[in-house]
């Protein structure tokens, strides 16, 4: 369980760990409230029901979580590579394509190099039955493909976007500008972004970001919509 203090009454709250990340009010004052992730320590002991999409959502979040924690590579590579192929087999039984698969915000000579990083490592993390002796440059510019790939799949099927997604995505953008199509809606985020003045490797800005000790900004909430 989650237990939290609602900043406006002071009164104890308790959620359960599947709701971390969302919105939900105060019962007590009415208020809106994120409810944070979990500490680490402190594994679910609930038995419970979990669906595939709530299960790469889980994996995709803890996989953001740890990321910007600057934990273990391989350990955030495979759970982000185990949501984006739950989110990837959703999407084809339900004739749904991720904006990175097609088109909308990524420019087409980027989109390629983004696929082509999707696929490099996946037989490698996948068995090693044929191959129990191979060798594999792990690239973490991989993982941040994949976590992409995997938040907008999410996205694409929910119609939402994770908190912690929309973080990621923010920061791969002031990483890396020049993936976006020039239209309004970028050209207003990235005046957004120019004024925040952080550089990419700021990971303590982004965590706060994650824990909501900072907001996104404005605009970039208006162009992805929230759970």
């Amino acid at each position: 369980m989650i237990h939290y203090k609602c900043p406006k009454c002071d009164s104890t709250l308790n959620f359960s760990n599947s709701l971390a990340g969302q919105a939900e009010k105060c019962p007590a004052c009415g208020e809106s409230v994120r409810i944070p992730n979990p500490p680490l320590s402190e594994p679910t002991s609930e038995k419970e029901n979990i669906t595939k999409i709530d299960a790469a959502k889980r994996q995709m979040n803890e996989a953001i979580r740890l990321f910007f924690e600057r934990r273990d590579s391989i350990s955030i590579h495979t759970l982000a590579a185990a949501a984006a192929q739950i989110l990837a087999d959703l999407c084809k039984a339900k004739g749904v394509f991720s904006p990175l698969r097609g088109a909308d915000l990524i420019r087409k000579e980027r989109r390629k190099e983004w696929l082509r990083a999707l696929k490099a490592s996946e037989n490698f993390f996948k068995h090693a039955r044929r191959d129990p002796d191979a060798m594999h440059e792990f690239n973490m510019g991989l993982t941040e493909g994949i976590l992409f790939d995997a938040a907008q799949m999410y996205g694409a099927l929910t119609g939402r976007h994770t908190y912690a997604a929309g973080v990621f995505q923010l920061w791969l953008f002031v990483k890396d500008p020049e993936i976006l199509l020039e239209c309004e809606q970028t050209k207003t985020l990235l005046k957004q972004l120019s004024r925040l003045n952080v550089a990419p490797d700021n990971w303590q800005f982004f965590r706060d970001m994650l824990t909501m000790k900072r907001h996104l900004p404005p605009g970039f909430l208006e162009m992805l919509k929230f759970e």
